[in-house]
């Protein structure tokens, strides 16, 4: 193989939360993980308004025509454009590579079979459009290539998690965004990693429904509430918890359908407080329950970041959940802003890619064999 390349790449991410454009510019030495990231720059753009509801919607499984799927693409490449114009202003950093996810509206991991023929996975994103526009090249579609060799396509970070905290192993690496997902090192240098179900997703729209608040912050109305246990264990007892990994789930399981058809089990009157602390305990007992169910080593630390992080009291009770007193320390303390690491991640996908280093884990997404993640339009 050629000598690994040192880069500057900038990452992009929008998550399952549809909050914000996350950009982060890292210096990516060759010799990485030997020598460590420089973090040259960091922004987030809030993604419009009715934008976002496009997108909720597309990802919701509503009725559209072809011209509404292409026109969100083409507006959230605009958000994109915009939104990293902002970002290289702030910074004066050109990078040499963008890194973008793009937004997931549709991810089908179930096996193939005589019921259900193909399966795949939908990011939007006109990354030919954000090369030529920006004069920058793009690695962009990064699940594609994982789920053509047999994998979930998720969860892709587990190989960045790898790099970045190999140091700490034995250790867990969980990320709280609108999906929790958990990585696990090994002593022996192996990763595992999956989805452990809703992170914020189930919180947020709560939060829209009864506070017109895009999320509870802080978790300050969830702690004045009480959790009622039964429609709690009935969320438990959905499959996808028990289903050992490789595994990986979104808005198609757990929708704002499945939301509604939930909080049917609710005592009448039951008031929004209650509805978010349960929802916020369901996070927390879904993640203890993954670390607890399938961790394959216990850890001697956990990493946490993501939006749920700087939720004090989804804190509160994970730390209280959680198995062998381990206690949720923000990535920040690595090294790696917790508020970032989603966009640093892709950035790190990015120059993997460029450096011809397969990114995928097979005993992580389930894939037959490992593979070169990412296309690269010039």
């Amino acid at each position: 193989m050629d000598k690994r390349k040192s880069l500057t790449i900038a990452g992009a991410m929008s998550g399952t939360s549809l909050d914000a454009i996350d950009w982060a510019t890292i210096r990516i030495p060759a010799d990485f993980p030997d020598s460590f990231i420089d973090i040259l720059s960091t922004s987030s753009w809030p993604i419009p308004g009715e934008l976002k509801e496009r997108l909720r919607s597309l990802a919701l499984g509503q009725p559209a025509s072809a011209s509404v799927f292409l026109h969100t693409e083409e507006a959230l490449t605009d958000a994109y454009l915009e939104s990293l114009q902002v970002h290289l202003s702030k910074s004066g950093i050109k990078p040499e590579f963008l890194a973008c996810h793009g937004q997931t509206i549709y991810h089908d991991p179930a096996p193939v079979n005589a019921d259900h023929p193909y399966r795949g996975t939908w990011q939007i994103l006109n990354g030919q459009r954000l090369a030529l526009e920006s004069g920058i090249p793009v690695i962009w579609q990064f699940r594609q290539a994982d789920m053509a060799a047999g994998g979930q396509g998720a969860p892709l970070v587990p190989a960045v998690d790898r790099l970045l905290f190999s140091r700490f192993k034995p250790c867990a690496v969980l990320n709280i965004g609108g999906i929790a997902n958990l990585t696990f090192l090994r002593r022996d240098g192996s990763v595992t990693g999956f989805d452990c179900g809703p992170g914020n997703m189930v919180m947020d729209y709560l939060a829209r429904k009864f506070m017109d608040r895009p999320y509870d912050a802080g978790g300050d109305i969830a702690s004045i509430g009480k959790v009622h246990h039964g429609p709690l264990d009935m969320a438990l007892a959905h499959p996808f918890f028990s289903s050992p990994p490789p595994k990986s789930t979104g808005r198609e399981l757990f929708s704002d359908d499945w939301i509604e058809e939930w909080m049917d089990h609710f005592p009448m009157k039951t008031l929004p407080a209650d509805y978010l602390a349960t929802a916020a305990e369901l996070t927390a007992r879904s993640i203890a329950d993954s670390v607890r169910l399938f961790a394959p080593e216990e850890p001697t630390c956990l990493f946490v970041s993501g939006g749920g992080s700087r939720n004090p009291f989804l804190m509160r009770r994970l730390i209280r959940l959680l198995p062998n007193n381990l206690y949720p320390d923000p990535t920040d303390s690595a090294g790696v802003p917790a508020d970032w690491k989603e966009a640093i991640a892709f950035a790190i996908l990015g120059w993997m890619r460029i450096n011809s280093m397969p990114a995928n884990q097979p005993e992580v997404t389930g894939a037959s064999r490992p593979v070169l993640l990412g296309v690269v339009t010039n």
